[in-house]
């Protein structure tokens, strides 16, 4: 306990010699790999590497079925140069260590340089993981061997089990050179091999024409959604006698939801209804009915339907006040509360941005101004604003710092030799749940990307 205090106030060298006295003590199996993981990633920080080798192999002899003292060690010795080692060893780790694992250590190997070790790892892994698959296109880009790299990119491109990855794949490729019109299509392996092979513009162009010849999908993108005609029940009696945040905020599941048309006036209203959470899962599900393209390769119009200005606005007034971009900070956004104002989480943020008490406090503001939705917002803004100072205009890296904190970040940008781009960053991330967040928002900032769009275009 005494480490964990010292390591939250910044005292590494405190937080050090806790663990390591709790490490000595300890006499359970478990309470040496906890001590030995603790003690290792202080050392990472501090910059010991061979010290902190030594920790994370502790930690695999303490629990060798869990996953940390395996990806540590491993991790550690591609940041020493002995990515052959870290290959072998991996090789011999259970399978379901493996598969956590492997994907990070062959983004450590190629951030490296080693694209041998890097293969060599990725060739052990299920090809259906979408983190290997990501990174071996990664390989082929960086051995120039692109007509490879976007055949395997239009494969995970068209694969729906691919999520957020696949608009990490739409990042990784060159752009290619200019051609003539596509022809409209709206098939998911079309537009895969569109975007593989004309980039993520043309196939968005593609799906827009074919929608425009879709009578469910024509009126949406010349327009606003109509009222459903069929609409009825308390929420519409509600609504119709001038209760309409009674009518989102009670009955949000039986807003009309059989057709596109209904789907985008329920993410419509319930948005300007007050009930946010509920509006962007309406989007969400117009965008399933699409069969859930990459977000890259949607068209404007769309995107404003499945991400309605009015959940997104306040977002990108916050955004304009502190220079950011608005797209940036709707993904956090989304990802951080569902646009909930009354979000609360168990490690105690608060509010539409999930803030902390102790980030409210170093950006000048008190802990219950994050109950303030737009000043929450202002300060979310001015704390992306921060880190893009920090660590660069990479949105990957900046969410990583939003959820997991400057000083631990920077510390995988060291160990990585800088920023290696946003896949390759995205699968080295060590921290399950902030490299599963780092995907959300990149996610969900292409899905707002008409924001920074119109923004452009009112600047100009």
């Amino acid at each position: 306990l005494r480490g964990r205090a010292a390591y939250r106030l910044g005292d590494l060298t405190a937080a050090a010699a806790a663990f390591d006295e709790a490490l000595a003590a300890a006499s359970a199996p478990a309470d040496r790999f906890a001590a030995a993981v603790q003690r290792a990633r202080v050392a990472e920080m501090l910059g010991d590497f061979r010290a902190a080798l030594g920790f994370w192999d502790a930690a695999r002899a303490a629990a060798p079925r869990e996953v940390e003292g395996w990806d540590g060690g491993a991790r550690v010795r591609a940041v020493l140069g002995r990515g052959g080692e870290a290959a072998a060893m991996l090789a011999r780790c259970p399978a379901a260590v493996q598969r956590v694992a492997g994907p990070r250590l062959a983004a450590f190997l190629l951030a490296h340089g080693d694209a041998t070790h890097a293969r060599a790892v990725l060739a052990r892994l299920p090809w259906r993981l979408p983190a290997a698959r990501t990174l071996a296109i990664a390989v082929l880009v960086r051995e120039g061997e692109l007509p490879a790299a976007r055949a395997a990119a239009a494969e995970v491109l068209a694969d729906s089990r691919a999520g957020p990855w696949r608009d990490m794949v739409v990042g990784l490729l060159p752009p290619p050179a200019a051609g003539g019109p596509v022809a409209p299509t709206s098939d998911p392996v079309r537009l895969a091999r569109l975007a593989a092979e004309r980039g993520p513009r043309a196939a968005a162009g593609a799906l827009a024409a074919a929608l425009a010849g879709d009578p469910a999908w024509v009126r949406l993108l010349a327009g606003a959604p109509s009222e459903p005609t069929a609409w009825a029940g308390p929420a519409h009696t509600l609504a119709a006698a001038g209760l309409e945040r009674d009518a989102a905020a009670l009955y949000a599941a039986t807003f009309p939801a059989a057709t596109p048309n209904d789907l985008a006036w329920s993410a419509e209203r319930l948005a300007a209804w007050g009930n946010r959470p509920a509006a962007l899962a309406a989007g969400e599900r117009l965008w399933d009915r699409l069969g859930s393209p990459p977000a890259a390769l949607l068209p404007p119009p769309l995107q404003r339907l499945i991400l309605v200005p009015d959940l997104a606005g306040p977002c990108r007034e916050a955004a304009r006040a502190a220079a950011v971009p608005a797209a940036w900070l709707v993904g956090i956004v989304r990802q951080e509360s569902r646009f909930d104002e009354e979000a609360v989480s168990a490690a105690g943020a608060i509010g539409v941005a999930q803030m902390v008490p102790e980030a409210a406090r170093r950006l000048g503001a008190a802990p219950d101004d994050l109950k303030d939705s737009n000043l929450a917002l202002r300060l979310a803004a001015r704390e992306v604003a921060r880190l893009t100072a920090r660590f660069g205009p990479r949105l990957a890296v900046v969410a990583a710092a939003y959820n997991a904190g400057d000083r631990v970040v920077a510390t995988w940008l060291a160990e990585l030799g800088g920023d290696p781009g946003d896949a390759v960053f995205a699968a080295a991330v060590p921290y399950r749940e902030t490299a599963g967040y780092v995907l959300a928002v990149c996610e969900g900032a292409e899905l707002a990307g008409y924001l920074d769009d119109e923004t452009a275009v009112g600047a100009r």
